[in-house]
């Protein structure tokens, strides 16, 4: 998954996290409900502007949502193992 998609999957886990609903935080970056989905979808990208939003709804910082996506990624990375010798 790229750094984008596993962002979206930390915004949708702090809504759970939080009890929020989408609509809720759709509301709070002063967007539709469909433009919300839409970018949870993966139809469009978050801007650096609304993931700033999402930040001050969250009481997050910002580079910590991107540091928790970014642990997301390097934690499904598959490292080959080499065969062991027999």
């Amino acid at each position: 998954m790229t750094l984008a998609e596993n962002l979206v999957l930390e915004i949708k886990a702090e809504l759970g996290r939080r009890d929020q609903s989408r609509s809720d935080l759709a509301a709070d970056l002063g967007l539709s409900r469909q433009g919300m989905s839409n970018k949870l979808n993966g139809h469009s990208e978050l801007t650096i502007t609304e993931l700033e939003k999402v930040s001050k709804t969250f009481g997050i910082p910002a580079r910590i949502l991107v540091a928790r996506a970014e642990q997301a990624e390097t934690d499904t990375v598959t490292v080959p193992v080499a065969p062991a010798d027999t």
